[in-house]
């Protein structure tokens, strides 16, 4: 699961947020909810051929992709911290590349 204030406006281009966060609240190993924080440089990507992809800008590195058309993909530890005794590929479903069977986004508004 994904939280990011600037995600909402797809412009085709990366966008800092140092306030986006990963979080689980169940996965396939039975470990208890998680938040994942960012690094310095974490940021959002939007492209017309993807869903919420968080990553890094500078590096275009990303820990979490969502695509339209194939597997969706994730590989923590670029913009986001990995936790720790986690396998970074596979902490969300078990499995790499995986599949979503059910996408919620929601935008907070102040």
């Amino acid at each position: 699961m994904l939280y990011s204030v600037t995600h909402s406006a797809c412009e085709l281009k990366a966008k800092q947020d140092s306030h986006s966060f990963l979080f689980t609240l169940i996965n396939p190993f039975g470990t208890k909810p998680m938040k994942i924080a960012t690094k310095t440089d974490a940021s959002t990507h939007c492209q017309t051929d993807l869903g919420p992809t968080f990553g890094t800008a500078s590096t275009q590195c990303y820990d979490l992709q969502v695509w339209s058309t194939i597997g969706n993909n994730l590989d923590l530890g670029f913009g986001f911290k990995c936790p720790d005794n986690v396998n970074k590929k596979t902490f969300f479903r078990g499995t790499s590349p995986f599949q979503i069977d059910d996408l919620e986004v929601f935008k907070v508004i102040f």
